[in-house]
């Protein structure tokens, strides 16, 4: 009965020995976990405001496009001043057109370039969110 007894108490003290084992495996995973997840948000967190500045110069580059837009009527409105008097101006006249096809270029380049981003912030504000939704849930 002694030796049932001893043997009882060390297989007791080895089974809590594991079970204190593996609560600290438990503590040491979720810390990790934890970690893990603060590196994805932080990293996230960096490309969303990449993408923000990204959008903010696009913004910019927009209104600059406005101002392109204007500055393509104004010029226009001089070709044509410019038209009468041909045989003088015909040389100023094509490369006035020219700048102008060329800057209408930039600016439909600069919209889609905005339109790209756009997509690219609301894929990543998407990302962070699930993350965000994810950590609570772990928590």
């Amino acid at each position: 009965a002694l030796l049932v007894e001893t043997e009882e108490e060390f297989m007791k003290h080895t089974l809590q020995a594991k079970l204190e084992k593996v609560r600290q495996e438990k503590v040491d995973l979720e810390l990790h976990l934890e970690m893990e997840q603060e590196c994805m948000v932080n990293r996230l967190q960096k490309q969303l405001n990449e993408v923000r500045r990204q959008k903010s110069t696009l913004k910019r580059q927009l209104k600059e496009g406005a101002a392109i837009k204007l500055l393509e009527e104004t010029i226009g409105q001089c070709a044509n001043t410019l038209h009468s008097d041909e045989s003088l101006q015909r040389g100023s006249l094509h490369h006035l057109e020219a700048q102008i096809r060329s800057m209408h270029e930039l600016h439909t380049r600069v919209q889609e370039e905005a339109q790209d981003y756009r997509k690219k912030c609301k894929t990543l504000s998407d990302r962070l969110e699930e993350f965000k939704q994810d950590k609570f849930i772990l928590e």
